[in-house]
């Protein structure tokens, strides 16, 4: 049982996070090592937050399918199982302990100050200011962290009417939830928005190497416990990998709504994954766009308060952002 706790402490990290503050695997197959280490954030070069990985470009090729007996359930069919979404209390309850420092949250004037990860005390806190109807404005700066926390905040941003000014950086959930739900969104002189995946992530490269999320999610579970020298019953091993598809594909479920809610295309969040723009994510920390490119996902009412044109380059520096031009839209 305490291996069964294991896995999925893992791989939740893994499968459902799509790379928010994580480090996406080469391949679908984890290491060992990979799998056994706690979820990373970016690393700013100039910034006020902690660490960070570099956007790891997807495999080209669909990686080799784990031998059955590491797998453990070669019958299982996992992309024909009837798995119900969780609700959201169910998934607020798997939730609630993520782990990760609380961000720092005051008021200044009518402006709320949010410096920190996407966390359930910053959701609580958000929600509270938000019923005392004192501020109009969420000034943000954070490297991102777990995609429910973000879209939680994003509702509570967007059900107010309220700005978002990015000092600094937002990044990853940020620039995925927070960004996009605000009425209008300002980006402080010198400032970046960065992107590097999104809940849709896993799925999206599941599809470029002909798999399914639903395998990815079983075969990374089955090799990870392989390599750890774990030992399940079939039945322990079946309710993992479900527990971890119901999770991943609710995640999936409330972000497509939550863009379908705003108003913004979710291409966003994996445009720089998509095949024609992998060569300029080489070595990057992730991505971001000119104003212009980003109206095109419907994210408008942007202004840029910078002299020079955004992104500057000392913005796109504090996490190495590579600079993606839309053409296909």
């Amino acid at each position: 049982m305490r291996a069964l706790v294991f896995v999925l402490t893992v791989v939740m990290m893994l499968a459902v996070s799509g790379c928010e503050d994580c480090e996406c695997p080469d391949a679908p197959q984890p290491t060992a090592a990979a799998v056994a280490t706690s979820t990373p954030e970016p690393t700013a070069t100039a910034a006020t937050e902690p660490t960070a990985t570099s956007t790891p470009t997807p495999p080209a090729t669909a990686s080799p399918e784990p031998a059955a007996e590491a797998r453990g359930f070669a019958d299982l069919d996992v992309d024909e199982l009837d798995i119900p979404l969780l609700s959201d209390s169910e998934l607020e309850a798997n939730l609630r302990s993520v782990p990760g420092v609380a961000p720092a949250v005051t008021v200044e004037g009518s402006s709320i100050v949010y410096s920190g990860g996407m966390h359930p005390d910053g959701y609580d806190a958000l929600v509270q200011l938000g019923e005392r109807g004192e501020v109009s404005e969420l000034v943000i700066s954070s490297l991102g962290g777990e995609v429910y926390w973000g879209m939680k905040i994003g509702e509570v941003v967007h059900e107010n009417g309220w700005d978002v000014r990015v000092r600094g950086l937002c990044f990853s959930s940020c620039a995925n939830y927070i960004f996009p739900a605000g009425q209008q969104k300002v980006i402080e002189e010198g400032a970046v928005v960065g992107w590097h995946g999104s809940a849709r992530q896993s799925q999206f490269f599941a599809e470029q190497q002909g798999t399914s999320g639903r395998q990815q999610i079983a075969d990374s579970i089955s090799l990870a416990l392989q390599q750890a020298g774990g030992n399940l019953t079939q039945e322990a091993l079946t309710e993992a990998v479900i527990h971890n598809i119901a999770l991943s594909e609710t995640r999936i479920e409330l972000e497509r709504a939550f863009y379908e809610r705003i108003g913004v295309d979710s291409d966003i969040s994996v445009y720089g994954f998509f095949p024609q723009h992998l060569g300029s994510l080489a070595g990057a920390g992730g991505w971001t766009f000119i104003l212009e490119d980003m109206a095109k996902f419907g994210l408008d009412d942007v202004i840029y308060e910078g002299s020079e044109v955004y992104p500057s380059e000392g913005g796109r520096a504090l996490l190495d952002l590579a600079l993606i031009r839309v053409d296909d839209r």
